[in-house]
């Protein structure tokens, strides 16, 4: 069964933002027993595909390709530009 990706909508605004100087449209939202609350539309997109999200599979992916290329992107710095571990505690250690 699919879920309704607007079912936690209770409502929506159009307000003018200061800070923006344009109309920006707001939906008030309300998950479980929490108290229903405003927030700016663009806000709400990825949020609800956090919550609706039921197998977290894909995030999970995403995160350990992340770490997994970050980890390579040092080594390839420490073989590459013939980095050592003295010269980068050295670097940390004194701001000269």
């Amino acid at each position: 069964m699919i879920d309704n990706p607007i079912s936690f909508v209770k409502n929506t605004r159009q307000t003018y933002s200061k800070q923006f100087e344009t109309i920006v449209t707001e939906v008030q939202v309300q998950f479980a027993d929490e108290n229903p609350a405003w927030i700016h539309w663009i806000l709400y997109l990825p949020f609800r595909l956090l919550v609706m999200e039921k197998k977290p599979v894909a995030n999970v992916a995403s995160l350990i390709l992340f770490f997994v290329s970050t980890l390579g992107i040092i080594y390839a710095g420490y073989i590459h530009g013939k980095m050592s571990i003295s010269s980068v505690y050295h670097s940390l250690t004194n701001f000269t």
